[in-house]
C-alpha cells in the first residue's frame, strides 16, 4: 500500500499512519529507491537492510517490482478511461 501511495493512488479502507509504525525509515528509503529508480540502485542500497536476511532482502525487491507493475497498469487503465 506504501508503494501505491508513494504514485498516489489511495484506497479508502487503507490507515496510512500505521505505514511508518511497520516500516523502518530506511526500509522505506529503500522501497522507494527501488521503485521510482530501480536502474540506480546499487549493492550498497541491499547493505542499509541490516536486519533482514538476504532472501529477506531479494523477496522485498520483487514485491516492489511486482508493485511497480501492478500500479503501472493501474495508472495506465485510468488514463484509457479517461479518454472512452
Amino acid at each position: 500500500m506504501y508503494l501505491m501511495y508513494i504514485f498516489g493512488i489511495r484506497d479508502d479502507a487503507t490507515d496510512y499512519k500505521k505505514i511508518n509504525i511497520v516500516l523502518q525509515k530506511q526500509h522505506k528509503i529503500f522501497i522507494k529507491r527501488m521503485m521510482c529508480d530501480p536502474y540506480n540502485t546499487t549493492r550498497d542500497d541491499f547493505k542499509d537492510l541490516t536486519k533482514l536476511k538476504p532472501e529477506e532482502r531479494a523477496h522485498v525487491a520483487l514485491l516492489v517490482m511486482e508493485t511497480r507493475r501492478k500500479v503501472e497498469l493501474i495508472y495506465v487503465t485510468k488514463m484509457m478511461s479517461l479518454f472512452i
